[in-house]
């Protein structure tokens, strides 16, 4: 996670002064997770053959012709048909099996960090299907789609770039599509685009080092307390206080795995004044102290 910004404190939380961070919460944690676009790859064949995909790669299955099913330990098969579209946006491994005649489909994968995107990936479904995406009439998708089975069948100079910012705005849409759909589940998506609970996230993610209070992130959702955190806590899965700890100790493990600074520095840039505060809420998250922790991952 990279070093958060620090926006002057507002004199009031009743209206949004311009100091608030602009961009959005949905933007901030595809940065955390470091998402990247990696590769297509074009198949084609006939029953009985699959295919085995690995567990460290998102990936995204666009279905040309005949039937595949996308098969996912613990979960059940999903059926892709001609113009149907499966997002696995945590890189689970998975197997694609091809069920009927003529099956043709392009792949494409994407690359995250493993050690910060572990929570936020894992608050999304294994398999985000979409059944005729490319007949609803989407632009995005349409336009997307076409430019990237160019570059994969006519490549040009630049091809290997265009398909990574291709896949980028796929897997971004694609989860901003499903986000807003009935489907969708509690977590860090569905906060993001809601109108005062995302808001109140960007200024949190931005300054996760403020004295956040229950009251205060009401007072800047323009909600009371009571129905701010009812609000939050069924559209995140968990209150507001408990994601702040959460998102501190994600920025204390970056800092102390990736930066030259002391136990004591890094408390104070996640919003700890007492020492023991910090050690305490570490290791409740991370089952050991602070200094245990980068000990023993610096070395590894």
């Amino acid at each position: 996670m990279s070093q958060p910004a620090s926006p002057q404190t507002p004199e009031s939380f009743a209206g949004r002064p311009d100091s608030v961070p602009t961009g959005d919460v949905l933007s901030t944690l595809l940065r955390t997770v470091h998402l990247a676009g990696h590769d297509v790859t074009e198949s084609a064949a006939d029953p009985p053959a699959r295919w085995v995909q690995r567990d460290d790669m998102g990936a995204v299955h666009l279905v040309e012709g005949g039937e595949v099913q996308v098969e996912v330990a613990g979960a059940e098969p999903r059926i892709l048909r001609a113009g149907d579209v499966a997002l696995l946006p945590a890189g689970r491994a998975h197997v694609l099996r091809v069920t009927g005649p003529g099956a043709r489909w392009l792949t494409g994968t994407f690359i995250h960090d493993g050690a910060t995107s572990n929570r936020l990936l894992a608050a999304l479904p294994d398999v985000i299907a979409f059944e005729h995406l490319r007949e609803r009439g989407y632009e995005w998708f349409d336009v997307s789609y076409r430019l990237m089975a160019k570059e994969r069948r006519e490549p040009t100079p630049g091809a290997a770039v265009m398909i990574s910012r291709i896949l980028d705005l796929m897997y971004i849409q694609m989860l901003r599509l499903w986000a807003t759909s009935t489907q969708s589940s509690p977590g860090w998506l569905r906060a993001g685009l809601d109108p005062d609970i995302g808001g109140v996230l960007d200024a949190v993610h931005a300054d996760p080092a403020r004295a956040w209070s229950n009251a205060e992130m009401a007072q800047y959702a323009h909600l009371s307390r009571t129905t701010f955190t009812e609000r939050f806590t069924r559209i995140l899965g968990q209150p507001p206080m408990a994601y702040l700890t959460e998102l501190r100790m994600e920025l204390a493990r970056e800092l102390l795995l990736g930066s030259g600074e002391t136990a004591k520095q890094v408390a104070r840039r996640t919003g700890y004044m007492s020492d023991a505060a910090f050690n305490r809420a570490f290791a409740r998250h991370h089952g050991r102290s602070p200094g245990q922790w980068r000990r023993e991952h610096v070395s590894s």
